[in-house]
């Protein structure tokens, strides 16, 4: 018996995928032959279906935040599998899905095009970034039909969650993480399954336990531009207790020594993002956008579409459908390695698996979850 999934609630897959922790896959409506195709987030979770309704609740209310820099969410559905037969090898299934549903884009992760690359010009990253807050802007302004804020946020963000388009149009996903203040369940403290993050990119409040607020998604936003200019994260070390002391304590060296090739109104940009003092940071979105703009010039959409091409963009797109890479839940230092592109751009190339012997006293069907781990491993 295959452990392979051929369907995701009531789509159908395109490609089988191992039912084993994060993946993003094209997939079709069983009801709909002729519709059209659709890219699907799975956060795969055993044995707490309760745990996954009460997250697709509260992310049902994503779908309502429209903005041409968020990848068009459908719906967010819960897909329960079946649970295994005796004796069919699969252990520790079934896995349950809560599955985000998503316009089918042509995109590529910007961390796998940045590792292609190294980092970004500056106008190209400050375009980005133009992108990125307005759509945080969108997102924390989000009001119901009556007119009411509802305080929503993303949970954890990182360069993880930001695509870009063939056209130049930065997306940002992971919009089943949203959450809104005015439901927030205690449930969820402590439970961020199924979320791929990295502590890096978390403020110092967040860190020491304090309530969500946006001002953790500013704090990020203005992370991933800065990685995006160095290519390393600011407070990044070789140990993470290391790293996580400093962002709580804000210890880093001066940040024109860090960024040297950074103009200096770039740098006043980064000091007040990165200030140790919540209330002297930028209060808002539109707040740190506005002063943005008017230090630095952001290119247009067109000027990153020729950027992005002029680096094989278009490889990259047909390998990340090709392939159907998993949202992989590495560990830390698999993650903090994923982000240093600092180095000489590496070609991207298909992993070569590893054939089971003729007389290997493993299953096949373990076999093939091992094989599929290796090759994730190896491609991340």
């Amino acid at each position: 018996m295959s452990d392979l999934l051929l369907s995701m609630g009531p789509y159908r897959l395109l490609s089988p995928i191992h039912p084993l922790g994060e993946c993003r896959v094209l997939g079709i409506r069983d009801d709909q032959p002729g519709g059209p195709v659709v890219l699907l987030d799975c956060y795969g979770s055993v044995g707490d279906r309760d745990f996954l309704f009460l997250w697709a609740d509260e992310a049902s209310l994503a779908v309502q935040v429209k903005h041409p820099h968020l990848l068009p969410l459908r719906e967010v559905l819960v897909a329960e599998q079946p649970a295994p037969r005796e004796g069919s090898g699969q252990g520790i299934l079934p896995f349950d899905f809560l599955v985000a549903v998503y316009d089918r884009v042509p995109t590529v992760p910007m961390l796998r095009l940045l590792r292609s690359t190294g980092p970004a010009p500056v106008p190209i990253a400050v375009s980005m970034a133009q992108g990125m807050l307005s759509a945080l802007q969108a997102v924390h302004e989000h009001r119901d039909r009556d007119g009411v804020l509802l305080g929503m946020m993303f949970r954890n963000l990182s360069p993880h969650d930001v695509l870009l388009s063939l056209d130049g149009r930065l997306l940002l996903t992971n919009l089943a993480g949203l959450n809104h203040q005015m439901e927030d369940r205690a449930s969820h403290a402590g439970r961020l399954k199924g979320m791929n993050f990295s502590f890096l990119f978390f403020s110092p409040e967040q860190l020491r336990g304090l309530p969500r607020a946006p001002r953790d998604n500013l704090w990020a936003a203005a992370m991933i531009l800065w990685t995006w200019l160095t290519g390393v994260p600011l407070y990044r070390h070789e140990s993470d207790i290391v790293s996580f002391q400093s962002i709580v304590d804000g210890q880093h060296p001066p940040l024109a020594q860090l960024a040297p090739h950074l103009p200096p109104a770039l740098l006043a940009f980064f000091t007040r993002a990165f200030h140790r003092d919540p209330a002297a940071r930028y209060p808002t979105a539109a707040a740190m956008l506005a002063d943005l703009v008017t230090q630095t010039r952001p290119a247009t959409e067109e000027e990153v579409a020729h950027w992005a091409r002029a680096h094989n963009m278009s490889r990259l797109v047909s390998q990340e459908e090709e392939w159907n890479l998993p949202r992989a839940s590495v560990s830390d230092e698999e993650e903090s390695e994923a982000l240093d592109y600092r180095s000489a751009p590496r070609p991207r190339q298909a992993p070569r698996v590893p054939h089971r012997p003729a007389h290997s006293p493993i299953s096949p069907s373990l076999w093939r979850r091992w094989r599929w781990w290796w090759a994730r491993r190896k491609s991340s």
